[in-house]
């Protein structure tokens, strides 16, 4: 043997390497798994936001159905008005006639039901759309990271 070489520092120097390629490979994979969780949390505001637009759809068939409610309220009212008012000349009936003025005070109640039904229904569509703005907002936060 003529030659020998120390190797030791170019031991210690790979040993070194080897430690920050382990490192880097370690970094890569928090990173990776923090884009993987940022892009759920994107698909989950997502998600949240197709949720929030339903339910506006939801509290605006809300709103038509208690409109609708409200046409067919008046109509009984006005029915039941009619009602008494014919019975009121043809009858001489006090309990006939009683019940009448009962039928008119019912329609009344479920009108005025149905007409606080509709308020109802117009704020569940605001609640709805400031839900579906709350969302967005918070699809935009989750965009930013």
């Amino acid at each position: 043997m003529l030659a020998t070489l120390d190797t030791s520092a170019w031991e210690a120097q790979l040993t070194a390497l080897e430690d920050k390629v382990t490192s880097a490979n370690t970094t890569l994979t928090q990173k990776q798994r923090a884009v993987t969780q940022a892009e759920r949390n994107v698909t989950t505001a997502e998600q949240n936001v197709t949720k929030a637009e339903r339910g506006v759809t939801t509290a605006e068939r809300a709103v038509t159905s208690a409109k609708y409610n409200l046409i067919q309220a008046q109509i009984n009212l006005n029915n039941a008005q009619l009602s008494l008012e014919q019975t009121e000349e043809t009858s001489t009936d006090p309990l006939e006639i009683e019940i009448k003025e009962l039928g008119v005070e019912l329609a009344q109640g479920k009108l005025e039901d149905t007409r606080t039904a509709v308020d109802d229904a117009l704020e569940a569509v605001g609640d709805a759309r400031q839900a579906v703005d709350d969302a967005k907002k918070a699809l935009d936060v989750q965009k930013t990271f």
